[in-house]
């Protein structure tokens, strides 16, 4: 969900694992036409355009990207989910991932999104329950038109889309009723607050034992971690990433513990996935010599 990114975020990845490179490239390319600096060059701030993430549309639109390409190299990885969720931005990207919708289609509820709430003023920024809430809301009353114009726009492209049945399960991390299938739904979701603990025991429920977060950092691990331990819950709490490790030391410790979990994992995709060089070393025998 937002508030994750920042400047520099996967950059280690990016550079090193093609699946990953691939996936944003494909974003770039895709957003040429909407953003006036490249995305890449925001999120990897080259040539100081790193600040620019502090604008919705870029930090939203960064966040998920990042997250599907994050999620794609799990998935070429062999670690598929039970289930998925996700908050704010978060949620779109499940989609995405459960191709619900195409990445194409993804960026462009996102970015309609970000669009809308660039447009909030402070005081009635998220979370708002409903549309008709947000139309009653007194504060909003001089962004009105702007507003509706933008939202009458945004159910357009989302009623364009062809929804498809989700691969992976998709969880709530709302109290939200809905059907993911339908234009509304992702309309809606721009209005709607999180609720962890919800989102929590209806991944417990999808008989789901590990957690693993997928994102640029650790913002929701150690949250789950305490839910867990509050509610005598035995699930596991991975987190991908941390923003104070090496993106490799990070996603290396992280499979580890899936490993030790039980989850199945593609070793051979791991090795193939990466940039590693075979080294040339002796075939003749080593000198046993004793070194005092």
């Amino acid at each position: 969900g937002e508030g994750a990114e920042y400047a520099g975020m996967g950059q280690e990845l990016y550079a090193s694992h093609s699946v990953f490179r691939a996936t944003l490239d494909q974003c770039g390319e895709q957003l040429k036409p909407e953003l006036e600096h490249p995305l890449l060059d925001v999120m990897f701030d080259r040539n100081d355009l790193g600040h620019l993430l502090s604008d919705a549309r870029y930090a939203h639109l960064a966040l998920f990207a990042f997250e599907v390409a994050l999620a794609q190299l799990w998935l070429s990885w062999g670690v598929t989910p039970v289930s998925i969720t996700g908050y704010g931005v978060g949620q779109y990207s499940a989609g995405c991932v459960a191709k619900v919708f195409t990445l194409k289609e993804g960026l462009k509820l996102v970015l309609f999104r970000a669009r809308l709430i660039e447009l909030l003023p402070l005081t009635t920024k998220l979370p708002l329950t409903s549309v008709s809430e947000l139309q009653r809301n007194d504060s909003v009353e001089d962004h009105l038109p702007g507003i509706q114009s933008l939202l009458s726009e945004f159910s357009e492209i989302a009623n364009k889309i062809k929804y498809a049945t989700p691969v992976i399960k998709i969880v709530e991390m709302t109290e939200f009723e809905g059907d993911p299938l339908t234009p509304e739904y992702w309309v809606q979701h721009t209005f709607t607050s999180i609720n962890l603990t919800h989102g929590f025991g209806s991944l417990v429920v999808s008989k789901t034992h590990v957690f693993l977060e997928v994102g640029p950092q650790s913002t929701i691990t150690e949250r789950a971690k305490q839910w867990a331990k509050e509610e005598n819950s035995d699930i596991s709490c991975i987190a991908s990433l941390s923003r104070d490790q090496n993106n490799w030391n990070s996603i290396y410790q992280a499979l580890g513990l899936l490993y030790a979990e039980n989850v199945a994992i593609q070793w051979s995709q791991v090795d193939n996935s990466t940039n590693r060089k075979k080294h040339v070393i002796p075939t003749y025998s080593l000198d046993r010599k004793s070194v005092v």
